[in-house]
């Protein structure tokens, strides 16, 4: 949640909209570019993020003896599928969608800085493995955990 002050937001591509509004960044430069950045969050929301969310917490969080194997395969597939996308998306060029760092790379880097195993292994993903090297280069990075608190022991 993004507690602005006038407003209360929730979802992240609201919150990345919001701040693209407010700091003029993040969504391209001409309106096919916010375009295609929009349609990299949405892909995210739906098919990567979404997907590793679920999954991550299947199979770290919930107790051992609720976990399934086969719904926790059946995403493990889904999320290498999503992984396989992005990797070539990011095969010659350095931000999903522009020249520059947009809501589209702010969205879809979220889940994969995570520590917790979750089916993502960064060296079968050479284009994501530098992007992410590339986004936690840029000033003011800060990894996850050191943004907000562990909710479960590490």
């Amino acid at each position: 949640m993004l507690d602005t002050g006038a407003a209360r937001l929730t979802q992240s591509g609201a919150i990345l909209d919001w701040i693209g509004e407010e700091t003029g960044r993040f969504w391209g430069d001409t309106r096919a570019e916010a375009r295609e950045v929009w349609r990299w969050v949405l892909w995210d929301n739906h098919k990567l993020s979404g997907v590793n969310g679920t999954l991550r917490f299947l199979m770290n969080f919930l107790p051992e003896a609720h976990r399934k194997p086969d719904v926790i395969a059946w995403l493990d597939g889904r999320a290498k599928s999503s992984y396989a996308i992005l990797d070539r998306q990011l095969a010659g060029r350095d931000w999903i969608a522009g020249r520059d760092i947009t809501a589209a790379d702010l969205s879809c880097c979220a889940y994969l800085f995570y520590d917790e195993p979750f089916g993502f292994d960064r060296a079968a993903y050479p284009n994501i493995d530098a992007w992410l090297d590339r986004i936690a280069a840029l000033p003011g990075w800060k990894h996850p955990y050191d943004l907000m608190p562990r909710a479960f022991a590490a």
